[in-house]
């Protein structure tokens, strides 16, 4: 195992045990995760400011009125750039998986929402959040794709940080507008960003399968 692959593997060791901890406070224990308790207070301080105003525009980057016509974008440019069906299967395969577990899940735990408003596409069950889930696998599998043919260090830096920075502001987004727990975000987060490694390895794999 290299060094990438270890960072990845305790990555992922690190998400689960959080993720366990909390999933098991909220659908076990019907408890609060601390760290709830300790940020939701300062929800409130947000209310009729800039930064909700800001925030709740930067949450559309997450909803499906945007992230369908981007992936069918993206779906495109990949068949030219690689001449292949398999990035554009396993962008939309991982994006569809994201989608699924995301509501599976919802529907299992049945956190009610701090707040509904269908405005902001905030309906239905709260953990763990579509919006950081669903997105850190699509903009996460754009950046690797992307930088597979675009290799120079600084424009795969630019690309990452592009795509990171998104990433970022639609999970805050969900906190700062109030329609997620804290928790909700972070477990999205880490399960994303599970399925997004899982299938960066069946792609590498399926690579190594075709180039034999």
């Amino acid at each position: 195992m290299n060094k990438s692959h270890k960072i990845k593997f305790l990555s992922v060791l690190i998400l689960s045990i959080f993720i366990l901890t909390w999933t098991f406070q909220i659908a076990v224990l019907h408890m609060e995760p601390l760290l709830d308790q300790l940020t939701q207070p300062f929800v409130p301080l947000f209310e009729h400011t800039i930064v909700y105003t800001f925030f709740a525009n930067i949450t559309v980057l997450g909803s499906k009125s945007w992230l369908i016509p981007f992936v069918i974008i993206m779906s495109v440019c990949f068949i030219f750039l690689f001449r292949s069906i398999i990035p554009t299967a396993v962008l939309v395969s991982a994006i569809i998986s994201s989608h699924l577990l995301n509501r599976g899940i919802k529907l299992i735990i049945q956190r009610e929402r701090p707040s509904i408003e269908p405005t902001l596409d905030a309906v239905g069950f709260s953990f763990p959040s579509g919006h950081a889930m669903v997105p850190i696998v699509c903009y996460l599998l754009v950046a690797y794709f992307l930088t597979k043919k675009w290799q120079l260090d600084g424009v795969r830096h630019f690309i990452y940080i592009v795509a990171i920075t998104f990433i970022t502001l639609i999970g805050i987004s969900r906190y700062i507008i109030h329609v997620h727990f804290l928790t909700d975000v972070m477990v999205g987060y880490g399960l994303g960003y599970m399925i997004y490694i899982a299938f960066v390895r069946l792609y590498e794999k399926s690579a190594e399968v075709f180039r034999k």
